[in-house]
């Protein structure tokens, strides 16, 4: 299990399905080990073809739903199942009627939870107000849980609330740690950063932030790899320090970014 998680940290996805696929023979009822397979089912689909890409995701989807039969209370399986019903097709296994029936379900045993995937389906029937009004709500009764602190904060900054995103973000900062909520404390300062830099009112304080992101997450096979060296360069720019923006485009382009696709449009668009 940990084998296939470090090979999931790392984006060998091939290697992680092989060493789950292992711990799944040798504990097949253990429900931390089919969650995490269900994860890297997920994330194998996210870079497979087409085609390969929607039978995978099915598997990923089964994977939630057998963790939820092993345990019905288990937030973090309602949460994944919810959401993968809400916004995947149904071509991958996607059901609007089975997202409403696990977020009933997760509403009862987390309504912090519950409230956090309801804006989800709000956003997803393209019903921004009732999705502002839960989110503030939420907002409002404060956080136990650091994961639905940063999708609030992301929610906010998604539709330009930056007023409302960023004490979320600041916040979470300064929380304490833990395995399963560092990587989200240690992004939020990279979150933070980039909203100071897009408002253009405090760009310095959002270099601060970004720099102190990349002291505790340098991970070159992290989603946010890129997109924070692209950043922290935008902020360098707009201060009028060009060698310093320079230096970022050249280390960007001197890897391999071209893997993360999404990154690499929006780089070169720019350039």
């Amino acid at each position: 299990m940990y084998l296939s998680r470090i090979a999931l940290e790392t984006g060998d996805t091939d290697k992680a399905v092989e060493q789950i696929e292992q711990a799944l023979k040798a504990a097949p009822d253990n429900t931390e080990v089919v969650i995490l397979s269900a994860d890297i089912y997920c994330e194998k689909a996210q870079n497979s073809s087409i085609f390969k890409a929607l039978k995978i995701a099915r598997k990923c989807i089964n994977q939630y739903e057998s963790a939820i039969e092993l345990d019905s209370d288990n937030i973090e399986a309602l949460v994944a199942a919810a959401r993968f019903h809400l916004l995947a097709p149904s071509v991958a296994g996607g059901s609007s009627k089975k997202a409403r029936e696990f977020m009933d379900q997760l509403s009862t045993v987390s309504p912090e939870h519950g409230i956090a995937v309801n804006i989800d389906w709000h956003e997803k029937e393209e019903d921004r107000e009732a999705a502002l009004k839960l989110a503030d709500q939420l907002a409002a009764k404060g956080f136990q849980f650091p994961q639905n602190q940063y999708d609030l904060a992301k929610y906010y900054k998604h539709v330009k609330a930056y007023d409302k995103a960023l004490p979320l973000f600041e916040n979470l900062s300064t929380r304490e740690k833990t395995y399963q909520s560092q990587w989200v404390i240690n992004d939020s300062l990279l979150q933070a950063g980039e909203i100071h830099i897009e408002k253009g009112e405090n760009i310095a304080k959002g270099i601060k932030l970004i720099e102190a992101y990349k002291q505790v997450n340098n991970n070159p096979h992290d989603v946010h790899y890129f997109w924070s060296t692209w950043s922290l360069a935008k902020g360098y720019k707009a201060i009028g320090q060009h060698d310093k923006y320079q230096a970022l485009v050249s280390d960007i382009q001197a890897e391999d970014y071209s893997r993360d696709e999404a990154f690499a449009k929006e780089f070169e668009a720019a350039l």
